[in-house]
């Protein structure tokens, strides 16, 4: 699938403002003379450095270890006065490159698109006490543009060991000419540094702050304009390369940011009741296809951009937001293959996450609440590509004005979502969106559960509905366009138990040209488990959503899925000992490929046992057949290990040859009536008995001799 024509949304500027300027443009080795707009400059650069960078210092503990490759944060910044600055800047880029190496397989690539006031930076997180014998280096390449490297480094220390950042010490070095790699250590260029909390920037030598214990938290190298920027800023087209820190001189250094380690951070922090939060885009910008991008906790104000294959991963959808800077436009647009997204709330955009004529790409654990559309799965406007094989699992997508919207959207999966109270469609498709499954998702609340619209030239066709749970939306539970084939929406649960959806029953309701029946007796407790087996044995492990292991053997592939009930999925029909409350589905895609008998266990505890009144040495599973539940024929209990086993042949998991789905019941019998006390005659009868069996047993034993 060609990608490169389309539109990518720019990302915008952070309203929080951070990151400043390269104290080299004017090659000067002095700072005394910095003027007060400079001056400004430089506090924000130093605020913004350490807010970056001190959590991830703080996730670092324990002693140094050798050759640690560091995960990276990247950052870039518009530090253009008289405006506060604001991250991320649009025209400069900083990220790993392949071009330009000194050492190993990636560098770090900072270019312009124009002459710009922008300024980039990458940092680790480090963890060690700065010696005099310490040595630092790193390697620049200045391929062209007005800024030459290496240029500037910057160490964050914490001088009384609570874990914050109390001084940057900070190093300028500018070699000028372009085309070769130039290396900086510690004994070149100036150092000076800036206190965090009052911005006091002063000249220093390196050696006042070695051999006190003082911890080094984090490094920082970086390029870009300096506060002294020309009228209409610089260019930059540079090459960073090979950062290694020897902490004890031994010529084997413990940190070395030399490549790619497939992990790159973006961290949001609050100092001094500020916050200030790294750029999910500039991450995105600085990873290589196959990449990780973990985002820590903090709300991101952010449109973001994501053209290449990587993983976002929140650090968890209650705690990190990412909300549209410009409402209007999309929070995440996918335009590319193979992108994982997941751990977000994202709200406030037009588009939560689009993915646009992207495939294979995985939604999951995601909020999205307050979008136009929560998400959208669709195929390119005016052209041939489709958004297919896609899977949107385990989010909830709710208050939206309609919560999945498809277009040319084929072979996708939509499960186990919660589709909640959006007020247009919960989900619609349209124009060829053909054989999706959606399976076990919550539709509640909507004007439309699922519409399956098309004109009639382009119809929608192949698409499964079955296992959810579709209630109380006010027009259609589903709805179905005349244009396009009948749909299976069977095996789900509508509200009504005994008439199903209406407007036959009270459920809710389904237009022609819609299968519903058979339909489910009680709601599901969702999510279910699903996998998708190849030929072989298998044991699928459903503990966690529904107590209950299934082993089979399989013939060829097979989807299998199992999930439990709330109450009994019959209501008005007997169960015919006592039941103990634990009602599952088993579906098998293709029983013709499944050597019966199929292996059950359905785990319970003693208090479920004790509160249903059963006799746990009785206990059993039943299968549902012919309107009522029999005992299946070949079941027992471990009472050591709690749990209900069967071994289900087909008759009784299918009931015919085609199997939809089959619902099993736990139960035993009552707790009989306790036994009177024996009399002292009575334990002289019951010794009499047991003396007759062991002699027989006895007698037994002798004639087999």
């Amino acid at each position: 699938m060609k990608k490169s024509g389309k539109d990518m949304n720019k990302a915008i500027q952070h309203s929080g403002g951070h990151v400043g300027g390269n104290r080299g443009a004017s090659r000067t080795n002095d700072l005394k003379g910095l003027s007060s707009k400079r001056l400004s400059s430089f506090v924000l650069t130093a605020i913004s450095v350490v807010s970056v960078f001190v959590t991830v210092a703080l996730l670092m503990t324990g002693t140094v270890e050798a050759q640690v490759a560091p995960n990276s944060t990247f950052v870039t910044v518009d530090v253009s006065p008289p405006n506060p600055p604001t991250i991320p800047a649009d025209q400069i880029t900083i990220g790993w490159s392949t071009g330009q190496v000194q050492k190993g397989s990636h560098s770090i690539h900072v270019t312009t698109t124009a002459a710009t006031p922008d300024y980039a930076m990458v940092g680790v997180p480090t963890n060690f006490t700065l010696q005099s014998a310490t040595q630092i280096s790193y390697w620049g390449y200045t391929a062209g543009g007005d800024v030459d490297v290496p240029d500037e480094i910057f160490l964050f220390l914490d001088t009384d060991n609570d874990g914050e950042v109390d001084v940057i010490l900070g190093n300028h070095w500018g070699p000028p000419g372009t085309g070769s790699w130039q290396q900086w250590n510690m004994s070149k260029g100036s150092w000076f540094t800036v206190d965090p909390r009052t911005g006091v920037t002063i000249p220093a030598n390196i050696s006042d702050y070695c051999d006190k214990g003082y911890k080094v938290l984090g490094v920082a190298i970086g390029a870009g304009a300096p506060e002294s920027y020309p009228t209409g800023g610089v260019t930059v087209n540079v090459y960073l390369d090979n950062l290694t820190i020897d902490v004890d001189g031994d010529g084997n250094p413990e940190y070395t940011l030399d490549d790619d380690t497939g992990t790159i951070e973006v961290f949001c922090e609050t100092i001094n009741e500020t916050t200030y939060c790294a750029s999910i885009q500039d991450a995105i910008n600085a990873a290589l296809p196959g990449d990780t991008i973990l985002v820590a906790a903090g709300t991101y104000n952010e449109n973001v951009g994501v053209d290449k294959s990587v993983t976002l991963q929140g650090e968890g959808r209650d705690v990190v937001t990412v909300a549209a800077a410009n409402p209007e436009s999309i929070v995440f647009d996918v335009t590319a293959d193979w992108v994982n997204i997941s751990g977000f709330t994202v709200t406030g955009g037009s588009r939560g996450i689009l993915l646009y004529y992207a495939d294979h790409c995985n939604v999951f654990n995601n909020t999205l609440s307050g979008n136009g559309w929560g998400i959208g799965v669709y195929g390119e406007i005016g052209g041939g590509d489709y958004a297919d094989y896609n899977t949107v699992k385990d989010n909830i997508i709710l208050n939206n004005t309609h919560g999945i919207w498809m277009y040319k959207a084929r072979y996708n999966t939509i499960a186990d979502n919660t589709i909640l109270n959006n007020t247009g469609k919960g989900i619609h498709l349209d124009t060829y969106s053909d054989s999706n499954t959606f399976r076990g998702n919550d539709i509640q609340g909507n004007n439309y559960g699922i519409e399956i619209g098309g004109p009639q030239e382009y119809p929608c066709s192949g698409n499964v509905v079955n296992y959810n749970n579709i209630v109380g939306n006010s027009v259609y539970g589903v709805y179905n366009s005349p244009y396009n084939p009948r749909l299976d929406a069977t095996n789900n649960w509508w509200g009504d138990a005994t008439s199903g959806p209406g407007p036959v029953g009270s459920g809710d309701n389904v237009s022609s040209n819609v299968a519903y029946e058979p339909w489910l007796g009680a709601p599901l407790e969702l999510p279910g488990h699903y996998e998708t087996l190849g030929a072989g044995t298998h044991t699928v492990d459903a503990s966690a959503e529904a107590d209950t292991k299934v082993t089979l053997n399989l013939t060829r592939d097979t989807e299998i899925y199992v999930v439990r009930y709330e109450s009994q999925p019959f209501p008005d029909k007997p169960f015919p000992d006592k039941a103990l409350g634990k009602w599952i589905d088993i579906h098998v895609s293709n029983p013709d490929a499944v050597e019966w008998p199929i292996y059950i266990e359905l785990s319970y505890s003693d208090a479920e046992v004790a509160a249903a009144g059963i006799d746990e040495s009785t206990l059993g599973l039943y299968y549902y057949y012919n309107d009522t539940f029999h005992r299946c024929s070949d079941t027992g209990v471990n009472i050591a290990e709690n749990f209900i086993w069967a071994y289900v042949n087909k008759t009784e998991a299918t009931g015919s040859a085609s199997l939809v789905g089959k619902e099993f019941g736990a139960g035993g019998n009552p707790i009989p009536e306790r036994v009177p006390a024996l009399t002292p005659i009575g334990i002289i009868a019951l010794i009499t008995i047991l003396s007759v069996v062991f002699a027989v047993a006895t007698m037994k034993r002798k004639k087999s001799k």
